[in-house]
């Protein structure tokens, strides 16, 4: 009993990550309509930036944090000045972005096996462990889960009390209307390419603290992001978050019962499940 509490506990820790992860995927689809493929390739390359730099100093790598995600927030604007700005506002805008993004993504991973090689990479540092009412956690999940929920938090402020905030719901809703009011739709591209691809170094480095990293990883994560926004709904925040934790708590259940190849399998019926229960209850 003691083994499946501190699975489920280890589950809902990860669950914070995985919210940061779709909350990225979630705003770019949500302002610009663009469907990412190459959204878990933008988490692998920060994932591999905070390697390289712990490897370089030898710090606590949570004090690399800010470095990859200035590293991640100039992948955004490379992301929207050589992908996005070309094709937004076409006719064939969400069919390009579909090829566009899934052939950046193949690149993005050829380039890393290339630049890291296909081994697996880990950060090696000790973070601890805590105790709680008998419960063994690892700090690395602890600490990974407290920086995902303060950070998730303020992107909900962020995206609700400030005036970019604001900026960025009105462009998602109805872009003619929010260039009425005088906001400069680019703009607001460019800004959401840049928090997108933050969110994702963001989940990247935290995920490089936890698990090992290797260039197919991208692939992994952009599947789960996928998953947590169908899951949650698009453009609902609070939907993102009970969906990430739900599915990282299944995901650490079925691992625990039946082995890890099974997660990804149960996952997606658990989805599938989700979605037609969703859809049955509204039609009633």
């Amino acid at each position: 009993m003691s083994s499946l509490l501190q699975i489920v506990t280890s589950g809902m820790l990860l669950g914070g990550v995985y919210t940061i992860i779709a909350l990225g995927l979630n705003l770019l689809f949500g302002v610009m309509k663009v469907i990412n493929f190459a959204h878990g390739e933008l988490l692998m390359l920060a994932a591999y930036a905070l390697f390289n730099l712990f490897t370089l100093f030898g710090v606590n790598p949570y004090l690399l944090i800010l470095p990859v995600l200035f590293f991640s927030a100039v992948i955004g604007v490379i992301f929207y000045l050589v992908v996005v700005s070309h094709i937004v506002g076409r006719s064939e805008f969400e069919e390009a972005s579909i090829i566009i993004t899934f052939s950046l993504s193949i690149i993005l991973t050829n380039l890393a096996r290339i630049l890291w090689s296909s081994d697996f990479k880990s950060v090696t540092y000790y973070f601890g462990v805590s105790k709680f009412f008998g419960i063994s956690i690892s700090n690395a999940f602890l600490y990974s889960f407290i920086v995902s929920v303060v950070v998730a938090v303020i992107f909900y402020i962020f995206l609700k009390k400030t005036y970019l905030g604001k900026a960025i719901r009105a462009v998602s809703q109805n872009v003619v209307a929010s260039q009425l009011m005088g906001i400069n739709p680019k703009l607001i591209y460019l800004v959401s390419c840049i928090l997108s691809a933050c969110l994702a170094g963001l989940g990247g480095a935290l995920v490089a603290m936890i698990y090992p990293i290797y260039p197919e990883m991208g692939g992994h994560y952009t599947f789960l992001a996928f998953c947590i926004v169908v899951l949650g709904g698009l453009g609902n925040f609070i939907g993102t978050f009970l969906g990430a934790f739900s599915l990282a708590l299944i995901e650490s259940i079925t691992a625990f019962a039946i082995g890890t190849p099974w997660r990804p399998l149960v996952s997606f019926i658990f989805i599938i499940l989700a979605i037609l229960l969703r859809h049955r209850i509204r039609r009633v």
